[in-house]
């Protein structure tokens, strides 16, 4: 039997079986329900704009690491990078 939610990503399936159960959660509010349903709806609404805002930043601060990095990789000494690492994690781990 496979059980699924009114939410998108809330699905659990057991076994091979082709039967699926729709479970609407407000079925089980009491007074205010409606209310409470649309608070959640805003709410998830919210989280999702959030959400999709902040992936567009990151994407957009990966594209700006890029460009710098393709300016100053050349300069870069990975060797002393290396050394540098090396001594600072035994100095933090010799504490």
């Amino acid at each position: 039997d496979c059980s699924v939610t009114s939410a998108a990503f809330s699905t659990h399936c057991a076994g091979n079986s082709s039967y699926l159960t729709v479970l609407h959660a407000r079925r089980f509010l009491k007074d205010g329900a409606a209310l409470r349903s649309r608070r959640l709806n805003l709410n998830r609404g919210l989280a999702l704009e959030l959400t999709q805002s902040a992936v567009e930043m990151l994407s957009k601060a990966k594209a700006v690491h890029d460009e710098l990095e393709k300016l100053y990789i050349q300069s870069m000494d990975f060797e002393k990078l290396n050394d540098f690492s090396e001594k600072f994690i035994f100095s933090l781990l010799s504490e």
